[in-house]
């Protein structure tokens, strides 16, 4: 589950960052918590690699409403009785 929407330098002003990225889906899909949370861990270590822990600042600003929920099912022996 995503819990940190914040990333890089917070308290950065507007002037300091000259760029901007968007990471945009082009499918029209739902996506899971699970799938936001890696392609933030994903942006954040690229984006230290790169510019350094305070060279940039990231927000997500998708939130997950809808849950997607697995039904997990036995498939050992004798979980049918």
């Amino acid at each position: 589950k995503i819990r940190i929407f914040d990333l890089g330098r917070k308290k950065a002003k507007v002037d300091e960052f000259p760029l901007c990225g968007h990471m945009v889906s082009d499918e029209y899909e739902q996506l899971s918590s699970e799938a936001l949370e890696a392609a933030r861990i994903c942006a954040n270590k690229y984006m230290v690699k790169s510019c350094g822990k305070d060279g940039f600042h990231i927000r997500v600003r998708l939130h997950p409403f809808h849950v997607i929920r697995i039904n997990k099912m036995l498939s050992c022996a004798g979980a049918d009785r």
